[in-house]
């Protein structure tokens, strides 16, 4: 039971810090889709979308994202 209240705190945190990022323009979110024969297809989110559209949308289409700071 407390493991799963931390690794929820841990989530709420890390999309606070993402939001955080964005509003302050310094990162940039890409998504790659899981690897298949062909390697990775890579999406980019630009930092002016919202984080409650985007990640949800492309969470649904496979992605994972990883993080870039600073620019592109």
């Amino acid at each position: 039971m407390i493991s799963a209240i931390m690794e929820l705190f841990y989530h709420v945190y890390s999309l606070l810090w993402l939001y955080t990022l964005l509003a302050t323009e310094k990162l940039t979110l890409r998504f790659i889709k899981s690897v298949n024969a062909r390697g990775f297809h890579a999406k980019l989110c630009n930092w002016k979308q919202s984080l409650r559209v985007c990640i949800p949308r492309l969470s649904r289409e496979g992605y994972f994202f990883y993080i870039i700071i600073g620019e592109d």
